[in-house]
């Protein structure tokens, strides 16, 4: 069992850093983007066309793609001076269940945000100036949050076996 959530957790990871090679990649372009509007703009008096816009989709799809990957390395805010103080076994005990109620919560905004991709594929929604189909970007968000799912699943499995595990 050990093996085998070894194995899962080192498979997603390989997903999840290639998420954040992609939301890297979108934030070099932000990078890249926003000078060029500004300097269009006035310096020629010729902005970038649609240069928010694809601010605003990239940087909101930068933000899902990078989920996983700090929640890995638990890079997020927390507090857990409580949790900190717990002996070894119940502090565990009480991660596995935080890292499955997480995995849960992300299981049911995943499906919603699929859900969402569908309606708007429906609808033929695109976005203002450049008309770009809003669809795939909310398709990548769900499955960057089925991979943030995943790894909180493991890290819960992780902490479950450090629980049962002899001292």
């Amino acid at each position: 069992m050990k093996n085998f959530i070894i194995v899962f957790n080192n498979g997603w990871m390989k997903v999840t850093r290639a998420l954040q090679f992609v939301s890297n990649l979108l934030l070099f372009g932000i990078m890249l983007l926003i000078p060029l509007d500004v300097i269009g703009r006035y310096f020629f008096n010729r902005p970038v066309t649609g240069a928010l816009e694809l601010t605003e989709l990239a940087t909101g799809t930068l933000v899902f793609l990078s989920l996983a990957i700090t929640h890995y390395y638990n890079e997020h805010v927390s507090v857990d001076f409580i949790v900190d103080k717990m002996p070894k076994r119940a502090r565990n005990v009480l991660l596995t269940i935080i890292e499955f109620v997480i995995f849960i919560l992300l299981i049911v905004m995943m499906t919603q945000l699929f859900s969402n991709a569908l309606q708007y594929i429906d609808r033929g929604t695109t976005s203002g100036d450049l008309s770009i189909p809003v669809y795939p970007f909310i398709m990548l968000a769900a499955i960057s949050v089925l991979v943030f799912a995943l790894v909180a699943l493991g890290k819960s499995a992780k902490h479950l076996i450090k629980a049962v595990e002899k001292s």
